[in-house]
Parts: structure tokens; C-alpha cells; sequence
């Protein structure tokens, strides 16, 4: 049976997610290799709609935790939002881990930043899901 497709109003790009707080799924964890060869995991998160932005959820978020020693602090604080007690924080398999992180929930707080002229969303934070963020304050958040 032939189908028909209008293509008139489908956007060839994903719009970037406006600043603001969202709750979000982790879709899928990678790791990946840097241009210098350092390694670095790749983290993609679905993205739930947010009434008061306007955002419908088309779009996923990105964020990447670098696996160099000096950085390995936003790994596990990462790790902490998703719900990792200290106990399970010693030596971890990193590929046993990228198997168990797809499905945990977060709270996300998405800034607008710019990369050779070109506006991006950017993951500004990580929070344990259910947390309430207040974005438009000039004080830190930090819960950790």
C-alpha cells in the first residue's frame, strides 16, 4: 500500500531546550575517546515536556563526565544524583556500570550556552529526581 508524507513542517534540526529545570531518564550511557585520547562517558537523557518553558520533550540532553583522575568528582557526584549510595562508589567496572544507568531518573537544570556562534543546550546540573531548583536565583543549589 503507498504512503504519503508531509515533510512541510518537519524541522531538520532539534531545537535546543530552553533554559530552565526538567525531569529527565537517562537513555543511554557511552564511552567514548577524546581528540587528545583521554576517555570520557557520553551521557544522553530523555527529557520530560515542561509547561512553563514550552518545551514538548523532542529533544535530548547531553552531558559528558570526563574518566580523567582530577575529574572523576563529577562522575560520582553525577552518579549520587542518580541515586548511588557512598558504599557503591569504591572501584566500579566502568562497562558494568554503563549497562545500569539507562532508566534512572533525574532532575535537570538546562542552561543556553554558545559554540562557534551556534546556541546550545547544556546540562548546568544534576540533581536526585523530584528536586526543586530554583533556577532564577543567583544563589547555588548545591546539595551535595
Amino acid at each position: 500500500m503507498p504512503m504519503t508524507l508531509d515533510l512541510s513542517d518537519v524541522k531538520t534540526e532539534l531545537e535546543p531546550i530552553p533554559p530552565g529545570v526538567y525531569d529527565a531518564v537517562v537513555s543511554e550511557v557511552t564511552l567514548e575517546t577524546s581528540k587528545a585520547g583521554n576517555p570520557y562517558l557520553k551521557w544522553k537523557f530523555s527529557v520530560s515536556p515542561n509547561e512553563d518553558t514550552g518545551f514538548d520533550g523532542s529533544t535530548p540532553a547531553y552531558y559528558n563526565t570526563s574518566l580523567q583522575p582530577q575529574s572523576l568528582w563529577v562522575l560520582k557526584k553525577t552518579l549520587q544524583a542518580l541515586g548511588f549510595k557512598e558504599a557503591e562508589l569504591g572501584e566500579i567496572d566502568v562497562d558494568d556500570l554503563i549497562l545500569d544507568l539507562p532508566g534512572l531518573e533525574c532532575t535537570l537544570e538546562i542552561e543556553t550556552t554558545y559554540y562557534e556562534g551556534e546556541e546550545r543546550s547544556s546540562v548546568a546540573d544534576i540533581y536526585p529526581s523530584g528536586t526543586v531548583v530554583d533556577s532564577g536565583s543567583d544563589e547555588d543549589m548545591d546539595i551535595f
